[in-house]
């Protein structure tokens, strides 16, 4: 045993390649970014597209995606060079430098023609192999991004395709032009599936099924967040799946991370009155906070990349909302929970009011449920997802589809395990539900004679014309 193990250490002949090693093993999912780099890597001279646009909020993976892309380019015979855009403070020399370097090409870094020898040593090795350049972190191009845009990748050999990566999807000047557009493919990054964040955990040494499913009501597959709660959970002795948090929540140092984007005080407290309600717009914000927000604070604010536009205003991305609702609540309890009582109150007085014209009122409802006393009526509300499902009227065109679908509803019924959980009481609930049990909903419903039941109804309710005098 001692003999492999040496061999085994021995096989690497640096710690960078034990990293590199270790970083491509713990590497979960992605499959579909995968497959479209891999597309344009090996298909480039077909497309017209030259920039794969990376994007996501912090912690997602993007870092660990290039490392992924590098490998893969590797695999299929591309030259792949590698930009971090927080290495070089609005210098284009030192990005010039830093390519001729990974080109091998000797330079002199005071060479005023530094640009042009970079592009034409860029070029050259553009004409003998694919080249993809990885740009990281954009968001931190600054004066950089102009160079880019307008002198450096014009220039750039059509043999190169580029992958720019960063919080924000390429905006502004990137999208003012249709030329640009053809350019870009845009591919924004998502949390991790639960079937591959179950694939990680797993990976890691983890496997307590209780365990998993606590990681998983924690982080929503959202990959930093997996990466320090891992451990945690790995050192668990629970049988019941409880994460010890005693000695701090890291995923707080997470949200330090998040609000790198917020610098100054004035924001971060508007950040901290956005994540009380689950959507916001900017007159819910000024009620809150008794007083006239801004446009411009509102606009930075909707601005963040852990913000996103939805139907009714704006809402914070699940993990950031969680986490610092959590830090609100705890630095500042009675603002915390006034601000939750004025939301109640405002949605409840929506809700009289529109019921008492016959309006729907299910979206204040929603809105109003994950600050209700019940922990367990949050919990499930929590876990359920939105839906892009719609409702249709059932009659004599398209009855025989939904008999269809119940029947295939019986054939296919399977017994389900519903594990939710509700951060305010920080409480895990699990349910089981048998076959049986998930069509009792439908047991009973005599679709053909409810039909005919709203048709009859309807006849009757046709007004018929007065009779003569």
């Amino acid at each position: 045993m001692d003999t492999k193990r040496t061999e085994q250490a021995s096989s690497f002949q640096t710690i960078g390649e034990r990293l590199e090693r270790w970083h491509a093993d713990d590497f979960v999912g992605r499959a579909f970014e995968l497959g479209v780099f891999e597309q344009y890597v090996t298909q480039l001279a077909s497309r017209q597209e030259r920039i794969i646009n990376v994007y996501g909020t912090g912690g997602m993976g993007k870092t660990r995606l290039l490392e992924r892309f590098r490998r893969s380019a590797a695999d299929h015979g591309a030259c792949y060079l590698g930009i971090d855009m927080r290495d070089y403070l609005n210098n284009p020399a030192a990005v010039c430098g830093h390519l001729l370097l990974e080109l091998g090409a000797p330079f002199n870094p005071g060479d005023p023609a530094l640009a042009e020898q970079c592009l034409d040593s860029i070029r050259q090795k553009a004409e003998e192999t694919r080249i993809v350049l990885g740009i990281d972190h954009y968001e931190e191009a600054g004066s950089l991004d102009r160079w880019f845009r307008e002198t450096f990748i014009p220039k750039l050999h059509s043999n190169i395709l580029l992958v720019i990566a960063g919080r924000f999807p390429l905006a502004g000047s990137w999208q003012l032009s249709s030329a640009w557009q053809k350019l870009i493919v845009p591919l924004p990054l998502s949390e991790l599936s639960y079937e591959e964040t179950q694939a990680w955990l797993l990976q890691n040494g983890i496997g307590n099924e209780k365990l998993r499913e606590a990681v998983w009501m924690r982080t929503f597959g959202h990959p930093l967040s997996l990466s320090l709660l891992g451990p945690i959970a790995r050192e668990s002795r629970s049988p019941v799946g409880f994460l010890p948090l005693n000695a701090g929540d890291p995923l707080e140092d997470l949200l330090r991370q998040w609000l790198r984007e917020a610098p100054d005080d004035e924001l971060r407290r508007l950040i901290l009155t956005a994540a009380v309600p689950r959507t916001f717009n900017q007159e819910l914000l000024s009620l809150l906070e008794e007083r006239d927000i801004p446009y411009s604070l509102f606009d930075r604010l909707i601005r963040l990349s852990f913000v996103r536009r939805c139907t009714g205003g704006w809402q914070m991305h699940d993990l950031v909302r969680e986490t610092t609702r959590r830090t609100f609540r705890e630095r500042m309890p009675q603002t915390f929970g006034q601000y939750g009582k004025k939301l109640v109150e405002t949605y409840y007085s929506r809700i009289v009011q529109a019921i008492a014209v016959k309006q729907d009122v299910s979206w204040e409802i929603a809105e109003m449920i994950p600050h209700t006393d019940n922990p367990v009526l949050r919990a499930h509300f929590r876990h359920a997802p939105g839906s892009g499902n719609y409702l249709e009227t059932i009659d004599a065109h398209n009855l025989n589809d939904a008999e269809n679908y119940i029947d295939r509803r019986k054939r296919e019924a399977r017994s389900w395990k519903i594990a939710c959980s509700d951060p305010e009481s920080d409480t895990v609930f699990r349910f089981t539900m048998t076959a049986e049990q998930t069509l009792y909903r439908l047991t009973g419903l005599d679709l053909p004679g409810c039909c005919s039941l709203a048709a009859s109804c309807a006849c009757s309710a046709v007004p018929r014309a007065a009779s003569p005098a």
